[in-house]
């Protein structure tokens, strides 16, 4: 016979279950199914919503490279930077942010006409002022940051009141077109860098930095050692980047012995070098 105590725990194991199936505990965000009658009432208030799609696993297997706790860290990491555009008014209070499935690194944005200077922007342009603002908060975490290692694949749609068409699957289709748009950005970005790290190891086009090791004893330096830097003007935004990709191709090879062989033809005009650390 059921108990008061038993129908109690019963309900609250169910509610749990559907809750872990609707906000992803890992970032704190609700996943799209959670926040679809908000958007839809966005919509349908105020004749549009705007949608840009962020996908982090397109960074260069990097779940693989860092293991999946760290990296875990990385995407709640870039959960709270995404959500503090709200506090600098890249984003609204009512747009709304979301994972695309529970335990994603696919992240959704959407964007009703917020600030009077929104109004009329397009979907393109609200999407470079997101992504922007992104890459600056990343540029300002710590060099060793994961995040830095991150390239953010968006894509971008519109999402439009049509009468003949329901506004939910309006809503699922432009968040299709946003992810396919940013597969295709990504597809035509890694050719880019492709051929931009072929032309480094071929042309040698990165620098050495000389960062000297300091014997703690006596504060003697004893030697120095070679950090690669990639020249300005490329598409590599940082060097932690720069190695991630390369580390993500079969060219790791050949950019590492060139990565010495800039660094050892550096050394010549370093004075008192001391042991070369490479």
């Amino acid at each position: 016979m059921s108990t008061p105590q038993a129908d109690y725990f019963r309900l609250r194991t169910e509610w749990l279950r559907f809750k872990s199936q609707l906000f992803d505990g890992m970032t704190g965000l609700p996943a799209l199914p959670a926040v679809l009658e908000d958007i839809r009432r966005m919509v349908e208030d105020r004749g549009f919503a705007d949608v840009i799609y962020i996908d982090l696993g397109r960074s260069g297997g990097h779940e693989t490279q860092l293991g999946w706790a760290a990296y875990d860290q990385a995407v709640r990491e870039f959960a709270r930077l995404l959500v503090s555009l709200k506090d600098t008014g890249v984003l609204g209070p009512p747009d709304i942010v979301c994972v695309d499935t529970v335990r994603s690194d696919r992240f959704l944005l959407f964007l009703g006409e917020g600030e009077p200077e929104e109004a009329g922007r397009t979907p393109v342009g609200r999407r470079e002022r997101v992504v922007g603002s992104l890459r600056e908060l990343i540029d300002l975490t710590p060099p060793g940051s994961v995040l830095r290692t991150l390239r953010l694949a968006a894509g971008h749609a519109r999402v439009e009141k049509v009468p003949d068409v329901r506004t939910e699957r309006a809503i699922q289709q432009a968040v299709s077109g946003a992810r396919l748009m940013s597969l295709v950005e990504r597809e035509g970005g890694e050719v880019v860098r492709r051929d931009e790290l072929s032309k480094m190891i071929f042309q040698g086009g990165v620098r050495t930095a000389f960062h000297p090791i300091i014997r703690l004893r006596d504060r003697e330096v004893i030697g120095h050692e070679a950090l690669t830097r990639p020249l300005a003007g490329g598409s590599f935004d940082s060097v932690e980047e720069l190695f991630a990709f390369a580390e993500s191709s079969e060219l790791m090879m050949e950019f590492e012995r060139m990565c010495r062989r800039t660094a050892i033809r550096a050394a010549r005009e370093v004075p008192d070098l001391g042991l070369l650390f490479l």
